[in-house]
């Protein structure tokens, strides 16, 4: 900080002098007011380079990112474009695969609903989805498919597909049931749950997450269908879903999306009922 100091010791003595005709003149006294003497500290100014700026540094480095980012996303497209050409020459027809999931035994009545309800929601409008789809739903396997038959029971199930919230009235007998499944893995998120929350992953369901939750007194089994699953190599898209889930209230599922949220309005029923013949 500066510093003030006063000088308060003025000039008051008259002073006496003689002139060229000798004659003696006494000069009148000189008053001298106080005055204010300020010392101000030395402020030093270091001249930084160009690079040494703090915003400087800090665009460079978000340019430089996003850069990286750039050219990494491009190479991981021309190499996805490179392993689909390459796993073509191996996939059978639209006619072929819709074979055999009708003459998939283990499939039995819910094949010819699956594939109804794929037909109706992209075969005109999304031909290449609805190729996909048949696709996975074919190769589907293990624990997968014994949970898609429990799903093609239902009405809704075209919902499901599109990650509606399912809640089956059911006492926790479905949860109980799936919860046993050898390919079952283990879960969190935020849905309401008690007790531990469980996954099936594949190619045709993503990830369907499920568990059981309390409401007056009693215990419902639940599901949701999820477009991508929460494991490594995953998080960025599954982050991304969740940002839209946000932005447009609509759960986002493996093949579409769904207003069918837990908090708003979710799908009810009251048990798997058997499949309609």
């Amino acid at each position: 900080m500066g510093s003030v100091t006063f000088n308060t010791s003025p000039s008051m003595q008259p002073m006496p002098f003689t002139d060229a005709a000798g004659y003696r003149h006494i000069e009148a006294p000189q008053i001298k007011l106080p005055s204010l003497v300020f010392h101000f500290p030395t402020i030093r100014i270091v001249k930084k380079k160009w690079h040494q700026h703090v915003v400087v540094r800090v665009v460079f480095h978000i340019t430089l990112l996003t850069t990286i980012a750039f050219i990494a996303r491009k190479v991981v497209k021309a190499f996805q474009r490179l392993m689909h050409y390459l796993l073509d020459k191996g996939k059978l027809t639209i006619d072929q695969y819709e074979l055999n999931i009708r003459v998939d035994s283990e499939y039995g009545e819910a094949s010819a609903k699956m594939l109804g309800i794929l037909k109706s929601m992209f075969f005109e409008k999304q031909k290449k989805k609805y190729y996909q789809a048949i696709r996975h739903l074919a190769e589907a396997k293990g624990n997968q498919k014994d949970l898609i038959k429990d799903l093609a029971k239902l009405s809704k199930i075209g919902e499901i597909l599109k990650g509606g919230y399912l809640r089956i009235e059911d006492g926790g007998e479905t949860y109980r049931k799936w919860a046993k499944f050898k390919e079952r893995k283990k879960r969190w998120s935020s849905h309401r749950s008690e007790g531990q929350q469980y996954a099936i992953r594949g190619n045709f369901v993503k990830e369907a997450l499920f568990g059981q939750v309390r409401i007056n007194g009693k215990l419902h089994s639940w599901i949701q269908l999820e477009r991508h699953p929460a494991k490594f190599g995953y998080h960025t898209r599954h982050l991304v879903t969740y940002v839209q889930y946000k932005w447009t209230n609509k759960n986002q599922g493996p093949w579409g999306d769904s207003r069918h949220t837990e908090k708003r309005n979710p799908l009810r029923v009251a048990h798997l009922a058997p499949p309609a013949a």
